[in-house]
């Protein structure tokens, strides 16, 4: 016998596999419901980018003809270069250095502006997809000009042409490269949002919740920045934590399908079989609520109450009260308040006996005997005064860590 007692809970093993076969089922509701979310969205994405992919194609072809321009220019300038690769020797006689070096000033600025023209074909919005190489070759060519043209940097302005050719005329072909790598992150994307979204949905702990939406948090702002490699990085990371959450998501509504398995026969049995009757009641007055725990109460058939609260991982503590329905009523004396939890003992031990015949076995680790007394009071909801109960009294104790089960 005892007033109070923290206990630990287990349930059958043909009941648990009908509840592992319901968690399978609902799983399987919740895998198509998410299939068709992600169809759905799929089918928004797919008509809102049909105009841009339009775009993207004559942006492709328009760059792709730039580039193929490009190449029959360098042939045609090799061509003639081969042809006249003797001409300056012939003519150099005839001219002063000084004519020779303001003719390949000249011949620097021609090839700056020929540069600039070229550079100025690729929208400046698509560098974030191409690299940063247009914004380093502006820079060279930018510091050149700073020197006046200075013949020094001759090769190196012909170098810089060089590849500003060689990036103009692949940028088709990179941007296709560049389309398809964000078309992949968006499709693991998508799945890992929907995945994050069905978890803030499912996960029955708030705080399970709340990680989930810092997950989701987290991964529309890697879709905010231009990096598609910082981008993939972040994903893998997210997802990652995703399937741990997942997977503590999924314990704990096995721990809430089973807690609520043992708060619906706990009641039945007690209201329909005992003769208790369910009441509300006010919360003890500085007593927060402690996360995981749901508190049931109960009147007993002698007019006291009892507390059963179920807690984490499988636990639950029973505690009789002496009930209050005003601030009126006197206490119970003492010797009363002990028969009556002696009954109510009784009581507890038909009730463990009752449970398991619906497949729930009750283990006893902790527990304090009706003659200590010390019983806590508590007032029925809709009383004047607030309600009662002894400051020495720690009812969340259980939860403290050496209350726990090993």
């Amino acid at each position: 016998m005892s007033s109070s007692s923290y206990e630990s809970y287990s349930i059958s093993a043909a009941e648990l596999r009908r509840m592992e076969e319901e968690a399978k089922r609902r799983m399987e509701e919740e895998r198509k419901r998410q299939e068709e979310e992600r169809r759905r969205r799929e089918e928004e994405k797919r008509k809102k980018e049909v105009a841009e992919v339009k775009e993207r194609i004559v942006a492709m072809k328009k760059l792709q003809e730039i580039g193929r321009e490009l190449h029959r220019r360098e042939q045609e300038k090799a061509i003639m270069t081969k042809a006249s690769v003797k001409a300056p020797t012939t003519t150099a006689a005839g001219k002063d250095k000084s004519q020779m070096l303001m003719e390949k000033k000249a011949a620097m600025i021609e090839m700056a502006h020929k540069i600039r023209e070229q550079l100025a074909r690729i929208p400046a919005e698509w560098e974030p997809m191409l690299g940063n190489q247009r914004a380093r070759f502006q820079k060279t060519l930018e510091d050149i000009e700073r020197a006046g043209f200075d013949t020094f940097d001759y090769n190196r302005l012909e170098s810089l042409r060089m590849y500003v050719n060689q990036y103009v005329c692949s940028a088709a072909d990179r941007y296709i490269d560049w389309e398809r790598k964000r078309e992949t992150l968006q499709r693991d994307g998508d799945r890992l949002f929907a995945i994050i979204q069905s978890l803030v949905r499912r996960a029955p702990e708030e705080n399970q919740k709340r990680d989930a939406a810092l997950m989701l948090e987290r991964l529309q702002g890697l879709f905010a920045q231009s990096s598609l490699d910082r981008a993939f990085e972040g994903v893998a990371v997210l997802n990652v934590q995703a399937q741990r959450l997942s997977s503590d998501v999924e314990k704990a509504i096995q721990q809430e399908l089973a807690k609520n398995k043992v708060i619906d026969n706990v009641r039945d049995v007690l209201l329909n079989e005992m003769g208790y009757d369910v009441i509300e009641v006010r919360p003890p007055s500085g007593q927060a609520a402690v996360p995981g725990v749901k508190d049931l109460y109960f009147r007993t058939p002698d007019g006291e109450a009892v507390r059963i609260s179920m807690g984490r991982d499988n636990t639950m503590r029973q505690e009789f009260m002496l009930l209050h329905k005003s601030e009126n009523d006197t206490l119970t004396p003492e010797a009363a308040a002990v028969e009556k939890c002696r009954r109510w003992c009784k009581d507890h031990a038909v009730l463990g006996k009752k449970l398991s015949a619906h497949g729930i076995f009750l283990r006893t680790n902790w527990r304090q005997e009706p003659e200590k007394g010390n019983f806590a009071a508590i007032m029925q909801e809709g009383s004047a005064s607030p309600a009662l109960v002894d400051e020495e009294d720690d009812f969340y104790a259980y939860e403290r860590p050496e209350y726990r089960r090993p």
